[in-house]
């Protein structure tokens, strides 16, 4: 089976559920100078999501010898749900059901479910700097009964958001994500500690439009030798571009487009996706 790792990283550098209304800025009618408005929106309790990402990968089963290419689609559905929200705290639940399927070794097809407990809490009053916690666990299971559920894992992901003004009019915004993130697999050869962060300009055109380039770097430690990948580390690298449209106060959709680079101390590990192309729409009650 191939490595669950090739598409968890297939996922776009996004704040999850980033709402633009929280870096517009409103005009003052007295003075017609730009203020800060409440930069933390309402959160809707209910949230329906579909996320559609393609993505061509030049080594799917992580070897050394006779890489294989594949073109791969991963289609997920969720839901998340808030129970109670602050302007500085914001908990949510999510239930996600994902399929993976892959075109010339549809003999390795599987279906992922996933559930998360997320945390973002704004750590200055204008809510542009937060710290955002989140504790997961996935499943993989192949479609044949034979191997059936290979993979599992727990993660845990800390990371900070920071949205920088670069103008007066709010329409442009360095975003700086460092985070810190540790994963307990099974198998055990799958357990590794990430270390990295995200560096992105924002820009909007117009309230609800917005366009994100985006550069990412990182290191992973696998503290866990598997059969073929000895004294594992990594660093991956990915670059690309989000735009994200606030269609109404309740619904939402963002496109994404990039490139990702493995690059590992063990030769079967390295592997690129180009191009990975990520579709999500989601709506809120």
């Amino acid at each position: 089976m191939p490595s669950p790792e090739i598409v968890e990283p297939a996922q776009p550098a996004l704040v999850p559920g980033l709402n633009l209304g929280f870096l517009n800025l409103r005009q003052n009618a007295e003075t017609g100078t730009l203020e800060p408005v409440v930069r933390a929106a309402e959160p809707d309790m209910l949230v329906l999501y579909t996320t559609q990402t393609y993505y061509h990968i030049n080594n799917v089963f992580l070897t050394a010898a006779n890489p294989q290419q594949a073109n791969v689609w991963v289609g997920a559905v969720g839901l998340s749900f808030v129970p109670y929200s602050t302007y500085r705290w914001t908990p949510r639940l999510t239930l996600e059901g994902s399929l993976v399927r892959f075109d010339t070794v549809s003999r390795v097809n599987y279906n992922m479910q996933t559930v998360a407990f997320d945390n973002r809490l704004g750590l200055t009053d204008d809510n542009l700097l937060s710290w955002n916690f989140s504790a997961s666990a996935l499943r993989s299971e192949s479609e044949q009964a034979n191997p059936g559920e290979f993979y599992k894992r727990v993660e845990v992901v800390n990371n900070l958001n920071w949205f920088i003004p670069l103008d007066h009019n709010g329409r442009w915004f360095w975003h700086i994500s460092p985070g810190l993130a540790w994963r307990s697999a099974e198998p055990s050869f799958e357990n590794r500690l990430d270390a990295g962060g995200v560096l992105g300009l924002v820009w909007l055109p117009i309230p609800k439009l917005g366009l994100e380039p985006f550069f990412e770097g990182g290191y992973a430690y696998f503290p866990n030798d598997a059969p073929t990948l000895v004294d594992r580390r990594d660093v991956h690298l990915r670059g690309g571009a989000s735009l994200f449209w606030n269609v109404s106060k309740h619904g939402a959709f963002t496109v994404s487009a990039f490139w990702l680079g493995n690059y590992s101390s063990a030769s079967g590990a390295n592997y690129q996706l180009l191009p990975s192309v990520t579709l999500n729409a989601r709506i809120g009650f």
